[in-house]
């Protein structure tokens, strides 16, 4: 039998995030350094729930599993309408999972919203945000996600990251960045790990308490593992938004090889004299496409064109579009892999992965794309179109 794996390498695109200007710190607690208020004294009165308690500077939520309340009430006497900002905001989460398995395949990091369901026409059911870690697969405790819930006073959305492997007992830093604008970019130690695109730009404020550790309520999802801090950060909306849209990886000598880019007015307004600018690695001089105005709503595909007459590897690009919105400059920024990979042999196919696994092992099996959990993200996507480009360009 004859297979190509060289392919496999096609999987890895690596999106870096970067900082955004105007950003400021909403709140921040550090259970190793305080343990009854915000890390600078703010939000005074926070109280464990259950058996919860802090142990060696972690946030500790008792083990195992029952639907009774654990981890933090972080804001017990009072909802403040700042930990639920009408911008743009992030959240980053240091944690570490345990390695037992327990019967609930949902580790809550954060929880001010009232129900995590969408579809739900109740009083306070979209209002307010969640942000969870889910175990993939019921029978193991290595193969995760991140998922974001968020209410919109009409309706909700909930998005997820795509699959990683975590080690038990290892420390990360969770994260996701909401631009304001109908965008999230899920981040795992500053790394891109998915990009969701969805209606919604201003969070609606909650209308209960802020929780890290566990659901607010009436049903309850206890971290299985431990926190050691939380950090939400808000910076304003980002209306002019930048995501790969196509391919980033081509063959050898590939002909008529485009990487391309989707430009989003995510606002209302039109924007005026939008540029794009694009360069590989350092060695060349950066490019620039103009564009023009795009209207509220509006988008423009950027086709750059991809010299595949060089070496087989990974060349990174980065691109930035930048804007104006009357005198004010909009902007956003990305940065990826982009991928030559060699020539497939003679009467070659593919070898479909329709699971989970770790990248090399599937390389050294013969694998050479690897599905994964994307059946479940086209049945629960509520824009397909963007649900499907974001998940060509990962198998690519």
């Amino acid at each position: 039998m004859k297979t190509y794996r060289y392919l496999v390498c096609l999987l890895t695109i690596c999106t870096l995030a970067f900082a955004i200007h105007g950003e400021r710190l909403v709140a921040e607690w550090d259970f190793s350094v305080k343990t009854d208020s915000a890390k600078d004294g703010s939000y005074p009165g926070g109280k464990f729930r259950g058996s919860t308690k802090v142990i060696d500077g972690w946030l500790t939520p008792a083990p195992g599993y029952e639907d009774k309340a654990e981890g933090y009430n972080a804001t017990p006497s009072k909802i403040y309408n700042e930990l639920t900002p009408a911008t743009g905001f992030r959240m980053e989460v240091v944690a570490r999972v345990n390695a037992e398995v327990t019967s609930c395949n949902t580790y809550m990091m954060f929880d001010n919203k009232y129900l995590l369901a969408v579809g739900d026409s109740r009083k306070d059911a979209n209002t307010g945000y969640a942000f969870a870690l889910m175990r993939s697969d019921p029978n193991t405790s290595n193969t995760f996600y991140m998922q974001c819930f968020l209410g919109f006073q009409e309706h909700s959305v909930a998005v997820r990251s795509k699959s990683f492997t975590l080690v038990p007992g290892e420390t990360h830093t969770f994260a996701f960045e909401f631009n304001g604008g109908g965008r999230i970019l899920f981040l795992l130690d500053g790394v891109s790990q998915g990009t969701a695109y969805f209606k919604g730009n201003t969070v609606a404020p909650a209308t209960k308490n802020a929780i890290i550790g566990d659901r607010f309520g009436s049903m309850h999802n206890r971290f299985n593992g431990q926190i050691k801090s939380l950090k939400l950060v808000s910076f304003p909306p980002q209306t002019l938004v930048l995501f790969s849209h196509g391919r980033a990886a081509f063959l050898r000598t590939e002909k008529n090889a485009f990487i391309e880019f989707k430009v989003k007015n995510s606002g209302e307004t039109f924007l005026r004299d939008i540029a794009v600018e694009y360069q590989f690695g350092d060695d060349e001089e950066p490019r620039k496409q103009e564009i023009g105005t795009l209207q509220g709503g509006a988008s423009h595909i950027v086709s750059i064109p991809f010299n595949t007459v060089r070496m087989i590897g990974s060349y990174p690009i980065t691109v930035s579009a930048t804007g104006k919105n009357g005198q004010v400059l909009v902007q956003d920024s990305l940065k990826m892999d982009t991928h030559i990979c060699p020539m497939p042999p003679p009467d070659s196919y593919p070898i479909l992965m329709w699971g989970s696994d770790k990248l090399e092992n599937m390389k050294n099996t013969g694998f050479t794309h690897n599905l994964g959990g994307y059946a479940r993200d086209v049945l629960y996507t509520q824009d397909l179109e963007s649900t499907t480009n974001r998940i060509n360009s990962e198998l690519d």
